[in-house]
């Protein structure tokens, strides 16, 4: 029987939308911001199109539903979930696209 943590890692693994794919997801159990137990889905993304600064929104909106639907067909998640969206390749990003990246 597969674990919740890796149903959620296959499931969410090649989500689509628009130009936006889900390349790989790696689940997380971290605390929150209160310091309670949470689900954190790191997505790697495919990179934003070229000369985007990041994805197009309506890609990251539908990607955001696709994940919730996921999470709810699974149905034995109880902790409060988080997505975190990662490009592929972030050193094929713009020089001002790191410096958001790394908070300088």
């Amino acid at each position: 029987m597969q674990t919740i943590d890796a149903e959620l890692e296959e499931k969410l693994q090649g989500l689509k939308s628009g130009t936006t794919e889900v390349l790989s997801a790696k689940v997380r159990h971290e605390a929150d911001s209160e310091g309670g137990p949470a689900l954190f889905l790191e997505l790697t993304l495919t990179n934003p199109p070229p000369g985007e600064e990041t994805w197009p929104i309506d890609d990251i909106w539908a990607l955001r539903r696709k994940v919730g639907d996921v999470v709810a067909s699974i149905g034995e998640v109880t902790e409060p979930w988080f997505i975190r969206f990662y490009p592929k390749d972030p050193g094929e990003l713009e020089p001002s696209d790191l410096e958001e990246q790394l908070d300088l």
